[in-house]
């Protein structure tokens, strides 16, 4: 059975919310304000976006990410996906040092999901 990426965004969503209010988790809309001279979520925003819409497939990767804390891991040793090594790059250009790869996964996949109008 082949599954749209838009379910897939909706079902994430719907996890999403339903612990919206039990999260304690320090990674916040704007988050990096202050922290770098940049903005950290434009960048990501401007180099996801367009690669999206020349590949669809990184929405539901990304997606699928969410759910495996072993690929935080495996992205240290050097096994990243491209689209996130370009991402990366566009944040250590301006922002050397101090996004994390996590973070940058989870902004990246808001990013795509909106990208894809899921």
């Amino acid at each position: 059975m082949k599954v749209s990426a838009a379910a897939v965004a909706l079902a994430f969503a719907l996890v999403l919310a339903n612990f919206a209010d039990q999260s304690h988790g320090a990674l916040q809309e704007g988050f990096y304000k202050g922290k770098c001279n940049v903005d950290v979520e434009k960048i990501v925003s401007d180099t996801i976006t367009p690669l999206v819409g020349q590949k669809p497939s990184i929405t539901p990767a990304l997606l699928r990410m969410q759910f495996h804390d072993c690929f935080v891991n495996m992205a240290a040793r050097g096994r990243k996906l491209q689209f996130l090594t370009e991402v990366e790059a566009a944040i250590e250009k301006s922002c050397p040092g101090v996004v994390s790869c996590a973070d940058v996964i989870v902004m990246a996949t808001r990013d795509a999901v909106a990208a894809a109008s899921g």
